[in-house]
């Protein structure tokens, strides 16, 4: 059974929220992971409408040639750059220095037939990644 937009949404940002500190994943990696294959665009999608006090690691997703998506002029440029030195991780990537810091995690799976009160920690996490301090 194919898994529905609401599915992928959460699984999503459930292996967005699995990426450790100091790795980077691709926009396509983190879909295929997810169980969407050839969703790269909404994973995209995904992090461009996240809360401003979300928090989902999005600085640790970039582009499958190695660099940061943003146009290099922009603030979320310098900031992506600044939160992915801070973890150790010098931009722009070589392919051998991407293969070293890149993240291919555990997929997310969902159960379609699950009960209506179900929803797995990784999932629950995932949706509640708002700062709770503001």
């Amino acid at each position: 059974m194919p898994i529905t937009s609401n599915e992928c949404s959460e699984a999503i940002l459930a292996s967005l929220a699995s990426v450790p500190f100091g790795k980077i994943c691709s926009y396509g990696v983190i879909a295929k992971l997810s169980g969407c294959p050839g969703k790269a665009r909404y994973v995209a999608y995904i992090l461009r409408n996240l809360p401003s006090d979300s928090k989902v690691p999005w600085h640790r997703i970039i582009n499958s040639q190695g660099r940061i998506a943003f146009p290099e002029d922009s603030e979320k440029y310098q900031e992506q750059l600044k939160r992915l030195n801070d973890e150790g991780i010098s931009m722009p990537l070589s392919k051998a220095k991407m293969r070293h810091y890149l993240w291919q995690g555990a997929s997310v799976t969902f159960i379609s037939k699950k009960p209506d009160n179900f929803q797995s920690e990784s999932v629950k996490h995932s949706l509640d990644l708002r700062d709770s301090s503001k």
